[in-house]
């Protein structure tokens, strides 16, 4: 994915931006973009064959993800299906695709030593009412690990960001106040100690520094967000429904934290 403009503003190129051009004009070209974009999937849509088909198999589940992208996703229909979806809509495109084939491929591997001369069914097939069996199928597990792969790449961003920029105090307190107390249930360090270990000259400046992070963090946040988005004006639908899918996972802590509620506690 590359960003040709200003953020916000400007022109920017996301994988559905690519297929959707190239379509019209290179089919080679939109399968390998749309391959792109789902592969910004993969660790969500692996998960969900493992649970799903694979009874914890991550071997099995490897293969099933790379049958299903060498059959169906270099298939000569595919850009031609690809309309653009946001969010839950893609997701909901690519999930259905993906359980259609695991079923048929299952199946053929089951029933025989070799794969028909037909293949494996068409695309087509696959994606006959585009959903429509997915009530059955409760994604909401897909959904989950999507968002927390998302959060986790963000926070991988950011912290190589505060590496390579000389700003681990920005990181650390951001470890340590937020990252550590929501995802691993540790109490949150005092103002006070970060003083101490980050070298602050005041809680007051270990609190502003936090909310420097916050906002370090909300910006990675959403470049990783617009990998799976047609344009920059979707992201904000993007990150609240990321939001919302994590807050009814899990009970504790709002995850991720934005700029717009810090903490004041000491």
């Amino acid at each position: 994915m590359s960003n040709d403009g200003n953020v916000g503003h400007g022109f920017f190129t996301t994988p559905w931006s690519l297929v959707i051009a190239a379509g019209a004009l290179d089919e080679e070209a939109g399968r390998k973009a749309l391959g792109e974009l789902v592969l910004l999937y993969k660790p969500a849509l692996v998960f969900y064959l493992r649970k799903k088909f694979c009874a914890d198999n991550e071997d099995l589940a490897d293969e099933l993800f790379s049958a299903f992208v060498e059959k169906v996703l270099v298939g000569k229909e595919l850009v031609g299906k690809a309309q653009p979806r946001q969010g839950h809509q893609f997701r909901q495109f690519i999930l259905t695709a993906l359980h259609r084939f695991a079923i048929t491929e299952l199946r053929r591997l089951q029933a025989l030593k070799r794969q028909p001369p037909q293949g494996i069914e068409s695309l087509d097939r696959l994606l006959e009412n585009d959903g429509a069996e997915l009530g059955s199928i409760s994604p909401v597990d897909f959904d989950v690990a999507w968002a927390r792969n998302v959060v986790a790449e963000a926070l991988r961003r950011m912290e190589e960001d505060c590496a390579k920029n000389g700003k681990t105090e920005v990181w650390g307190v951001f470890e340590h106040r937020l990252r550590a107390p929501i995802l691993d249930g540790v109490p949150p360090m005092p103002y006070e100690q970060c003083v101490k270990r980050f070298g602050f000259e005041s809680p007051a400046q270990a609190y502003n520094v936090l909310g420097i992070a916050k906002r370090k963090f909300e910006q990675h946040l959403r470049e990783v967000i617009s990998g799976y988005v047609a344009d920059w004006n979707s992201v904000d639908a993007e990150l609240r429904e990321l939001q919302v899918i994590l807050a009814h996972a899990t009970s504790a802590n709002p995850w991720p934290p934005t700029s717009a509620g810090e903490n004041h506690g000491r």
